[in-house]
């Protein structure tokens, strides 16, 4: 699915963690984001309960295990279509956009075995937001 057609989940697992994907490319052509973090709006009783964490709304999604657990996101869910709105799992253009100032852009974490993509500037996030999983 990492190669596959644009506007559908990726999941894989990294040590004991799912890690939850969007593909944006064409067939045969590697473009994903990796959702590292969340900031949660709706759904937080649930949430709370699948991460045993009553009280700190930030650890919810603070990190892209957390998230999938948080969202209870699994393998079950490969390939799904996140534009149909009719799946378990979807996203929606709810056409908010903030102005560049307020976008971060920074090297990806724990990457540091991609040699000369390491300090490549492919990570973004809305600045001083507390719910971004690492700075």
């Amino acid at each position: 699915m990492q190669f596959g057609l644009g506007g559908h989940a990726y999941i894989f697992t990294v040590h004991t963690h799912h890690q939850f994907c969007f593909v944006t490319g064409g067939v045969d052509v590697s473009d994903v984001i990796l959702i590292r973090g969340i900031e949660p709006l709706h759904g937080i009783a649930e949430m709370r309960l699948r991460r045993n964490n009553p009280e700190n709304d930030k650890l919810l999604g603070n990190g892209p295990g957390k998230l999938c657990v948080s969202l209870n996101i699994t393998k079950s869910l490969y390939g799904i279509d996140l534009t149909d709105k009719r799946n378990e799992l979807f996203i929606i253009d709810d056409e908010f956009s903030l102005p560049d100032e307020y976008i971060v852009q920074a090297p990806r974490v724990g990457i540091d075995y991609a040699e000369e993509f390491k300090d490549v500037p492919w990570r973004s996030y809305i600045k001083g937001n507390p719910y971004v999983s690492k700075k």
